[in-house]
């Protein structure tokens, strides 16, 4: 894993784009947030993902797949705000933890899919004083699914839902 630094000015994004490793960029004026300002930070983390489509299986049952994705993130921002004891502080908006996983059908003009998603808990809010009053986002799950057919004349007739 690698630490990259952060200009400040990309602290306000979620998936903002990170200089390469080894380089650094200069850092923008701090963002000013309740009376403080952001100072500096880093993101690290690994994601693994891997996508098979089960093609040694049988037909019609060779039209399956799977696709699965993990993130395992760490974050850090250092914020200056009067009265806070740590400065140290999660990036905003960004949880540590991410899994996805999809199951797919396609065959023909039939296509088909369940996906599933988790989001650990990530800060909602900007930070106060009082640490023990910091906003966090709850963890949250989504199921999905899609059901779609491609007609010869390419019309296509889909149904989808997600709770």
């Amino acid at each position: 894993m690698k630490t990259r630094a952060l200009p400040a000015l990309l602290l306000a994004s979620l998936l903002a784009p990170v200089a390469p490793a080894g380089l650094a960029a200069a850092a923008p004026p701090p963002l000013t947030q309740n009376g403080g300002h952001w100072a500096s930070g880093h993101i690290q983390g690994i994601e693994l993902s891997l996508q098979k489509d089960f093609t040694f299986l049988p037909a019609p049952f060779d039209s399956f797949g799977i696709y699965a994705n993990a993130a395992l993130i760490d974050s850090e921002v250092l914020i200056d705000v009067p009265g806070r004891p740590d400065g140290h502080v999660p990036f905003f908006n960004q949880a540590d933890e991410i899994y996805n996983l999809q199951l797919y059908y396609e065959r023909g003009g039939l296509s088909a899919r369940v996906a599933w998603s988790y989001q650990g808990d990530a800060t909602g809010s900007s930070f106060g004083e009082n640490p023990d009053l910091d906003n966090y986002r709850a963890p949250r799950e989504t199921v999905d699914a899609q059901i779609s057919y491609t007609f010869a004349n390419d019309l296509k007739l889909s149904l989808t839902g997600s709770n």
